[in-house]
């Protein structure tokens, strides 16, 4: 046996320990009387890969539970046992408790071992393939975010804030699959793959743009979208992406496209967050931050920003506080220290911007650096951001 649990669900005393005489040797199980007493197990820390639930229970019947159980936990694999074999019963047992398998009582107990032994197959195919798709997909990702790091240094600052703010927010509001909202506020600069470096070079010194540029640098967040589309399981990410920089009126880009409520959750609040960190550059927000936003009602829905600002305005005082600044050799610079000055070479090469929070792999980059050229250093840095 291995440390995947099969639990079993009855108002029966009597029938649970029968099933735990007969299958004990074979599975390792948990028993639980009633609804109420098997949600509370399947909030303990072990591997609950089968559930066995009667229908007929006091309270909570087994379609009720197992609707429950696939709402909380959708990998776990569910069985009913039932002595009311009616249609409907079997009708909605497959319908909203997603089963497995179904089988009337009394049910040959060889027969129900080779239906926990194939529901526990199922979980182990289920669970085997989620995890290489998530490992596919972080491998992916961190792909893309190390590329970001090295090539758009501006890019990758403003995403590491918006992301850093998405995962306060995905906790504060009542958001659905908040990984989705976390991971397009990582990637939602992509885009800028396709800006030419002159023209990113504008932008990050505020130059004003011609009707062209403006233009290839609007449609940053379709590309973005189209780019992000191509990896399993990021189309909703894309789509928040794709929509983010539209406003709540049906402004904004791209052109044609949802507006209001109808436009995704995901990208009205990437939208807030992005355009915060445009007005803040990464400083943690303050009431003033906010009554800019505040000051294009059109552009935002406005419960969201009332949320977002509960969750993520701090006060004036701690507004003004800031962060430990030092003067450090380059040797000594750590991820998620953010440059207070341009890092250049003695050449006079620039290498890193002003304001780069620094990550990882642009800390291995800078150490390749230093064996080949010399800095000018001390640099001037803020260790860390107060929250």
């Amino acid at each position: 046996m291995d440390n995947n649990f099969v639990l079993l669900v009855d108002d029966d005393q009597s029938l649970l320990n029968g099933l735990k005489r007969q299958f004990h040797r074979r599975f390792n199980l948990l028993a639980a009387i009633g609804g109420d007493e098997a949600l509370e197990t399947m909030k303990s820390k072990v591997d609950i890969a089968v559930v066995v639930a009667d229908m007929q229970m006091p309270k909570m019947n087994g379609v009720q539970l197992l609707e429950e159980i696939a709402r909380r936990s959708p990998d776990t694999t569910r069985i009913m046992l039932t002595g009311n074999a009616d249609q409907q019963t079997a009708i909605d047992a497959v319908n909203k408790g997603k089963i497995f398998r179904f089988f009337n009582k009394p049910c040959d107990s060889e027969v129900l071992a080779e239906g926990i032994d194939a529901a526990l197959r199922q979980y182990e195919l289920v669970r085997a393939e989620k995890e290489l798709l998530e490992n596919t997909l972080a491998g992916s990702v961190k792909v893309l975010i190390d590329v970001l790091a090295i090539s758009d240094q501006a890019g990758y600052n403003r995403a590491m804030k918006v992301r850093e703010w998405a995962q306060k927010v995905a906790k504060h509001i009542s958001i659905k699959n908040p990984w989705q909202l976390v991971m397009s506020a990582t990637l939602f600069p992509m885009g800028n793959f396709f800006i030419p470096p002159e023209l990113m070079l504008k932008q990050l010194n505020h130059e004003k743009l011609t009707d062209v540029e403006s233009d290839l640098v609007q449609r940053t967040p379709e590309q973005s979208a189209d780019l992000i589309a191509n990896i399993p399981r990021l189309q909703t990410v894309a789509q928040t992406i794709r929509y983010h920089q539209r406003g709540f009126d049906g402004s904004g880009f791209p052109a044609d496209g949802p507006s209001g409520h109808d436009l995704p959750l995901g990208a009205r609040v990437l939208k807030i967050l992005v355009d915060l960190e445009a007005i803040t550059h990464g400083v943690e927000p303050g009431p003033k931050a906010f009554s800019v936003l505040q000051g294009s009602p059109s552009q935002y829905d406005p419960e969201l920003l009332a949320q977002i600002k509960t969750c993520l305005s701090v006060s004036e005082d701690e507004e003004k506080e800031g962060h430990e600044i030092v003067d450090i050799p380059v040797s000594l610079l750590r991820p998620g220290y953010r440059l207070l000055e341009n890092l250049e070479l003695k050449t006079g090469r620039l290498i890193l911007s002003k304001g780069t929070r620094l990550s990882k792999i642009q800390i291995e980059r800078l150490r390749n650096f230093t064996k080949l050229y010399e800095f000018n250093e001390p640099v001037k840095v803020a260790k860390g951001l107060v929250h």
